[in-house]
């Protein structure tokens, strides 16, 4: 990994050590570790309107702890279901 791409701070506000992941290699954790297919616009758009994971700022650029990206995609993931007949009725 290329140092641009991830720091390792001597300790994040909770007192973990964590690494930090960019934009793009957020991206690519959450697809490789989740499943979850989300572009750096997707992100950066989450990010203006809400909604998105956590992240940390260090000047201009921004910064994702892959726990809280792991907490996000848990909260955002429904329950598990065994038929389409179970899924609640979509509103029009």
């Amino acid at each position: 990994m290329k140092p641009q791409d991830a720091q390792s701070p001597e300790g994040s506000s909770d007192g973990s050590t964590a690494t930090l992941l960019k934009t793009p290699l957020a991206c690519k954790y959450l697809l490789d570790k989740h499943g979850v297919d989300r572009s750096p616009v997707t992100l950066r758009n989450l990010r203006l309107r809400g909604g998105g994971p956590e992240f940390h700022k260090f000047g201009n650029e921004v910064f994702y702890r892959p726990d809280r990206l792991d907490v996000w995609v848990r909260q955002k993931l429904s329950k598990s279901f065994r038929s389409t007949s179970e899924l609640p009725a979509r509103r029009s």
